[in-house]
C-alpha cells in the first residue's frame, strides 16, 4: 500500500485521482491510439517513425501506450511526418486511408520529385478521374 507524508510529516493515504486527471489520462490514451492507428495506416513501423521525428523507438512506444506525456513539439513532428493535420490527431476526427497506404505513400513520394508542372498534371488527372467515377488501370 502506497503512503505519502503530508506537510507536517504525518503519514497519510494518497488521494484518488481527480476527475480532471482521469479525463487527461483518457485523452492521452485516445491520442496515443490515434497516433498508432495513423502510423500503421501509413505503413510505418515504430522504428521508422521514431527515426523520422528524431526520437527513439522506445520513446515512441511509450507515447503510443500513453505511458509518457507527449510533448507538443513531438506531436507536431508526428503530425507533419504522417502528413495529417495535428487537429485530426488531437480531436479524433481522423479517417484512415486505404490499407495500401504504404504503396500510396511511395507513389506520392515519386510524384513529389516531379517538376511542378508535371505534379499539377497528376493532380488534374486524379481530379478528373474522381469527378467522372472512372478507375485507373493498375
Amino acid at each position: 500500500m502506497d503512503v505519502e507524508k503530508n506537510c507536517e510529516g504525518v503519514m497519510s493515504m494518497p488521494r484518488p485521482p481527480s476527475k480532471a486527471s482521469r479525463r487527461d489520462a483518457k485523452y492521452n490514451q485516445e491520442l496515443a491510439e490515434r497516433i498508432k492507428a495513423v502510423r500503421k495506416s501509413r505503413g510505418l513501423t515504430q522504428a521508422e517513425l521514431a527515426e523520422r521525428i528524431g526520437e527513439t523507438q522506445r520513446a515512441l512506444s511509450h507515447y503510443e501506450m500513453a505511458q509518457r506525456r507527449l510533448p507538443a513539439e513531438t506531436l507536431l513532428k508526428i503530425a507533419q511526418t504522417l502528413r495529417v493535420p495535428m487537429t485530426e490527431l488531437t480531436n479524433g476526427k481522423y479517417v484512415s486511408p486505404p490499407k495500401n497506404g504504404r504503396k500510396l505513400r511511395a507513389i506520392v513520394e515519386k510524384i513529389e520529385t516531379l517538376p511542378p508542372k508535371k505534379q499539377q498534371q497528376v493532380v488534374d488527372y486524379i481530379a478528373f478521374i474522381s469527378q467522372n467515377g472512372q478507375r485507373v488501370a493498375a
